[in-house]
């Protein structure tokens, strides 16, 4: 697709010759592997036949790789992952399709400019049972980082969080660090 050619903020998926445009993408890291990763979200463009064989080798755990000049993450969806896919037309033979892990919508806390990151976790934080001032979200993130209870997501054009703590395990936490 020539529209995309000069866009530098854009990236391939490439699925076995099958090559889309993304946007953003967001993955969650492999500790064994730092080129290998699990699709959180894919923003991805192309005609229909290639945003189909993209999508459909996500949903069923085939490999895809996000390629920005010479880096290469390859992505996949592990058998713990639902996968869910969305396509939209715009315009003649273009289509978009956003492919998300279902966990993106309750356990992720993602925003697209670092100074909005805050902000995104006071949302996040104010849907949980957690008491806080928001004073305390920037030493509640780093407890919960370096007790593992958080990880940082990558990606591109977007960042994150995955969160994999019950409001009680960060109840007590902030009552061990003192905070309150």
């Amino acid at each position: 697709m020539t529209f995309y050619k000069n866009n530098k903020s854009l990236v391939q998926v490439i699925y076995r010759g099958v090559t889309g445009i993304c946007d953003m993408s967001l993955w969650a890291g492999n500790s064994n592997d730092d080129k290998s990763a699990n699709i959180t979200l894919i923003s991805l463009y192309g005609s229909e036949s290639q945003v189909k064989a993209i999508s459909a080798a996500a949903a069923t755990g085939d490999e895809i790789i996000i390629k920005k000049d010479k880096e290469r993450v390859r992505l996949y969806k592990t058998y713990q992952n639902h996968i869910r896919i969305k396509t939209w037309r715009f315009g003649y033979g273009k289509y978009h399709a956003l492919i998300w892990d279902e966990e993106l919508i309750t356990d992720c806390i993602i925003y697209n400019q670092p100074e909005k990151e805050l902000e995104a976790w006071r949302r996040f934080l104010k849907t949980r049972r957690i008491p806080l001032l928001a004073e305390w979200i920037t030493r509640i993130v780093s407890i919960l980082a370096n007790n593992g209870l958080i990880t940082e997501l990558k990606g591109h054009g977007i960042n994150g969080w995955r969160w994999r703590a019950s409001d009680d395990e960060v109840c007590d936490l902030i009552v061990k660090e003192a905070l309150i």
